[in-house]
């Protein structure tokens, strides 16, 4: 098994809180870059909901990280949006709280719960006991497993291969972000084969235009990030397998442990009633492409 690194010029493939009170909705931190939101954009301006909420309501704030598509990205004007930020913002919008949008650096982005700097956050944050030692939870609101992305056959226009396993056996370049669980998991997966060599690259776009070019057989990731990125890249002809052995993993929002203001269970209430009237739905069409399968 061989490792390469690439660092690559992406392409015009596309054109492409420690007190016994009540913690309060946190004060907004006026030198960072923020965005107000009170309403719930699920397709087109058009579509968009008007917001219910009264101009008292409690506003909490939210943080995130810059880029993690689909769960955050940014707008034209550099303001936070994707799936986990529609999803905060709709359940919001049903229990009667309006959320304020603040990006940080993922380093140290979990912490400031505990310091009071954020009420809640939202950037695809995976469930685990480690990260529930030290904060509450949502229930979780999405769950992912690992994937392969290849691209179909030119000649046959079809997928070349119909299971994953068949898919790893044939393949001999696999693709996946540096520095990431990706490499590990790969490692496991192609353990012992002396002709599969394993491509580093800077990130999962960049995983996928390997696949494109031709310089990679597979592309090896988290499933939701994998299934945004190829939907975006349709022209291109790239399907994907599940890996039916790997972990399925769970995204939830995160609160500071131990708050004891109903605030979890007025983002569970509201998830709950997001997934009943279809709200739900119509946000993950909309950044997944498709439907989500019940």
């Amino acid at each position: 098994m061989k490792h390469k690194w690439k660092v690559l010029v992406i392409s015009a493939l596309l054109g492409l809180a420690g007190c016994n009170q009540s913690p309060q909705p946190t004060a907004p931190d006026s030198t960072a870059d923020t965005t107000a939101v009170n309403s719930t954009e699920i397709t087109t301006p058009e579509e968009a909901a008007v917001s219910t909420l009264p101009a008292d309501a409690p506003v909490y704030i939210v943080g995130t990280i810059a880029s993690f598509p689909p769960f955050v990205l940014s707008d034209e004007y550099g303001k936070p949006k994707g799936f986990d930020i529609d999803i905060i913002r709709a359940i919001g919008e049903k229990e009667g709280f309006a959320v304020e949008v603040i990006t940080s650096p993922w380093q140290g982005l979990l912490d400031m719960l505990n310091s009071h700097e954020r009420d809640i956050i939202a950037t695809g944050v995976v469930i685990n006991p480690e990260r529930q030692k030290k904060y509450d939870f949502s229930d979780p609101y999405l769950d992912t497993q690992w994937m392969g992305i290849l691209r179909e056959a030119p000649s046959e226009g079809k997928p070349k291969y119909d299971n994953f396993a068949t898919a790893v056996q044939h393949s001999t370049k696999f693709t996946t972000q540096a520095e990431s669980a990706g490499v590990p998991a790969l490692e496991a997966l192609i353990k012992g084969r002396t002709d599969a060599e394993v491509i580093e690259v800077d990130s999962q776009f960049m995983e996928l235009e390997q696949v494109i070019r031709g310089e990679a057989d597979m592309a090896y990731d988290i499933s939701r990030v994998l299934q945004y990125y190829s939907n975006q890249m349709g022209d291109y002809q790239l399907y994907g397998l599940i890996n039916p052995d790997s972990e399925v993993e769970y995204f939830g929002y995160a609160v500071k442990k131990g708050r004891d203001d109903g605030l979890v269970q007025k983002i569970n209430s509201g998830l709950k009633k997001i997934k009943a009237d279809g709200t739900y739905d119509k946000i993950y069409t909309k950044w997944f492409g498709e439907a989500p399968t019940k």
